[in-house]
Parts: structure tokens; C-alpha cells; sequence
């Protein structure tokens, strides 16, 4: 894949997560996907195991919006800068989230991800 079409992915990924298309998300990530992100508990070893995640965001943060703000792309590699917005249900304020993907990509799909992120409060929290 070129850099182009490799960006169109992670945007196209990104919108899968933000709006919870799971046809977006069998679109864009591998069966066998694995994301580490040692801010949480466990990895996800599977598609289905993300899909369950972007459930569980939708239902806790309705208003959860996802933007890409950088990518660089090598070969079959990418790193990614994003951030989240959200409205922290216990509080009732906005919340950023932000991170920094680094994964690889194989037959058109990501494959595997490597994650870091970090929270940013104005009074509100996502967990």
C-alpha cells in the first residue's frame, strides 16, 4: 500500500471507532488483530474483542469523538498522533484523551498496534 492509501486507512479505522460501524471496523483491521496499550488492563487479541470496546465506549460516552492530528508513514508501518473528546458522565465536563499508535499494516487491513495515551481533564475523566 502507498502512504496515501495507508493514511486512508487509519482515517477510515478512526471513523469505524468514533461512529461504532462495525462493517468499518471488518473493513479495516485483520481478524487476528492485537493492540497493546499498557495503559489498560489486557491487550485486545481480536477483531471481536474491539468491536465489544467501541460498544462499551458508545454506551458510556455518546458524545466520544476521535481525530487524527498526524501520521508518518514507512513501508508497511505508521505512527499515528490522535485525540478523543468526550463529556465525563460523572461530572458533566469535556475530557481529552490523547495518544500515539505505532502498528503495521498486511493485506490492506491493520494487523497490530502498539498504543500509548494519556488523559487531559477540564474537570472530567475518561476511563
Amino acid at each position: 500500500m502507498s502512504a496515501e492509501e495507508i493514511r486512508s486507512l487509519l482515517y477510515r479505522y478512526i471513523e469505524g471507532f468514533a461512529t461504532g460501524n462495525h462493517a468499518i471496523l471488518e473493513e479495516t483491521l485483520a481478524p487476528n488483530y492485537v493492540r497493546h496499550a499498557p495503559e489498560e488492563d489486557e491487550d485486545r487479541h481480536s477483531l471481536e474483542e474491539v468491536k465489544q470496546e467501541v460498544i462499551e465506549h458508545k454506551r458510556k460516552y455518546p458524545d466520544l469523538q476521535w481525530f487524527i492530528d498526524d501520521t508518518v508513514v514507512e513501508g508497511n508501518k505508521y505512527a499515528c498522533r490522535w485525540h478523543g473528546t468526550a463529556t465525563d458522565p460523572a461530572t458533566g465536563k469535556k475530557a481529552t484523551l490523547w495518544g500515539v499508535n505505532i502498528g503495521h499494516i498486511e493485506g490492506g487491513k491493520i494487523v497490530e498496534v502498539w498504543e500509548g495515551w494519556g488523559k487531559r481533564r477540564e474537570g472530567g475523566e475518561i476511563r
